[in-house]
């Protein structure tokens, strides 16, 4: 609602990118086209953040600072081309 309130289109002037893949056309509709997206595997994240909290209550000393998983991104009509 910002960018339209601002006057800009999307993807014309703006683009826009979400996070995991969650459908939010509701939201941008009718400002928008359908939301390019960064889709990850929720289920291995919840899996690798229980592994990570036992290695810390196993290990307090040794907190693991970052896991990477890996992301797919979902292009479709709220980008532009570079």
């Amino acid at each position: 609602q910002a960018i339209a309130d601002r006057g800009l289109k999307i993807p014309q002037d703006i683009s826009v990118v979400g996070f995991d893949s969650i459908d939010i056309k509701d939201y941008l509709q009718p400002f928008g086209p359908p939301l390019t997206s960064i889709e990850i595997d929720r289920r291995k994240m919840g899996k690798i953040a229980v592994e990570m909290l036992y290695q810390i209550i196993d290990n307090p000393q040794r907190i693991p600072l970052r896991y990477t998983l890996p992301v797919k991104l979902i292009v479709k009509g709220s980008t532009g081309k570079l």
